[in-house]
């Protein structure tokens, strides 16, 4: 059974935007640009997405000339959020960073911050992957 973007959209009772046109190829639908943009990125679904977007976000998307790098760049954000839930370090987070609450952490690039992403993890008692060995504070 294939799956169709479209027909979730229906299931859950979001209307593709009414005006919603890709200008860079006025044929693609609201579905097909929602599957386009999960394509290539492993721990996110299209009804990811679909659930994760308020319904005034679709209608935003609706009055965009191209949706699909806001779509892109939002399912990679929710496939980094996914990720770390999980205790796992997103692709690409391979640098060593140190973070001011959580200590030695694997960041996007080699940085010192007072804050990282992974403080959520810490403050909700979920593992943080060590490039060290470390004892929590």
């Amino acid at each position: 059974m294939s799956f169709s973007a479209g027909g979730l959209l229906n299931e859950i009772g979001i209307q593709s935007p009414a005006n919603f046109a890709n200008h860079a190829n006025p044929l693609v639908t609201f579905g097909e640009c929602l599957l386009d943009a999960c394509k290539g990125i492993t721990n996110i679904e299209c009804q990811d997405l679909i659930q994760a977007l308020a319904a005034e976000d679709i209608d935003a998307l609706g009055q965009m000339a191209n949706p699909l790098p806001f779509l892109q760049s939002f399912a990679l954000a929710l496939s980094s959020i996914r990720w770390r839930k999980s205790g796992i370090a997103p692709p690409g987070w391979t640098h060593i960073g140190h973070c001011e609450r959580c200590g030695p952490v694997y960041l996007w690039a080699a940085i010192q911050v007072a804050g990282c992403p992974w403080c959520w993890n810490r403050r909700h008692d979920l593992p943080i992957p060590r490039p060290l060995d470390v004892t929590p504070l």
